[in-house]
C-alpha cells in the first residue's frame, strides 16, 4: 500500500471481492473469508547512509547525511508507512472485514511479495498500477506490479487508473 488513489481503488476492490464472495453474514459471524494483508514497504525510499549529495553551487561541493538526520527521516517514512496502514485497516474495519497489515522495512515490495506468496500460500495478490512511485525508478528498475506479474506463482489482479 501506498498513499494513492490507485492504492486504495485496488483495496477497495479486495472488499468488494470479498463482499460479493460471501454474504455478509457469513463475513461477520462466521469469518469465511480469506486472510487478507496489507502492507507498506519503506524499503523503497531507503538511500545509503553516507550518501553524498552534491550541492548546487559554483564550489562544486558535497554534502553527506549526517546520521541523526538519516534516522529522522526514516522515523518519517515509518511513520507515513504507519499512517498509511491505519487507513487501510480503517477501511476494512468499517466494513467488518478483517485485515492484517504489515510494516517492512527491510526488503523491496516485489521481493516481499514474492517471498510471503510462497510462506503464506496465498492464492490472490491484487495491485496498483501507478503508486507514489516516480517514472525515473520504473524506467530504471521496472515496476513492483511488473515484477510480481511476471514472477508470481498465483493470480495477480491488477487494478489500473481510468484515463
Amino acid at each position: 500500500m501506498d498513499d494513492s488513489e490507485i492504492a486504495f481503488k485496488a483495496a477497495k476492490k479486495i472488499l468488494d471481492l470479498v463482499k460479493n464472495g460471501n454474504s455478509k453474514e457469513s463475513v461477520i459471524s462466521d469469518q469465511n473469508y480469506p486472510k487478507i494483508v496489507a502492507f507498506h514497504s519503506i524499503d523503497h525510499h531507503k538511500f545509503p547512509k553516507y550518501m553524498p549529495i552534491m550541492v548546487p553551487s559554483g564550489f562544486g561541493g558535497r554534502y553527506t547525511v549526517p546520521m541523526v538526520d538519516y534516522r529522522k527521516i526514516q522515523e518519517e517514512y515509518k511513520y507515513h508507512g504507519e499512517k498509511i496502514l491505519k487507513k487501510t485497516k480503517d477501511l476494512f474495519d468499517k466494513e467488518k472485514i478483517e485485515i492484517e497489515i504489515r510494516l517492512i522495512d527491510n526488503q523491496k515490495p516485489e521481493d516481499y511479495i514474492k517471498e510471503i506468496i510462497g510462506e503464506e500460500n496465498f492464492d490472490l495478490i491484487v495491485l496498483g498500477t501507478k503508486g507514489e512511485h516516480s517514472t525515473f525508478e520504473r524506467i530504471i528498475s521496472g515496476s513492483v506490479t511488473q515484477e510480481v506479474v511476471n514472477e508470481a506463482p498465483c493470480d495477480v489482479l491488477v487494478v489500473s487508473q481510468q484515463n
